[in-house]
């Protein structure tokens, strides 16, 4: 699976939050929908390792070379 899927799947949620009246949600799940479209072709576990050296260097400021 690819984030693209991914990317897709909470784009479709978006309508159902606007029905229930959660603008605020759903604006905020399309912001993420949006932030995830540089890395569509990723496959999810490319994804996820990216996201973990990002969450490395975030707390050290330092992160290791694959």
């Amino acid at each position: 699976m690819q984030v693209a899927a991914l990317q897709q799947f909470l784009r479709s949620l978006v309508p159902a939050l606007e029905a229930g009246e959660a603008r605020a949600a759903a604006r905020w799940v399309d912001e993420a929908a949006s932030a995830l479209a540089p890395f569509g072709p990723l496959g999810l576990a490319e994804f996820a390792a990216f996201l973990a050296r990002a969450d490395e260097y975030r707390r050290t400021g330092a992160v290791r070379v694959p």
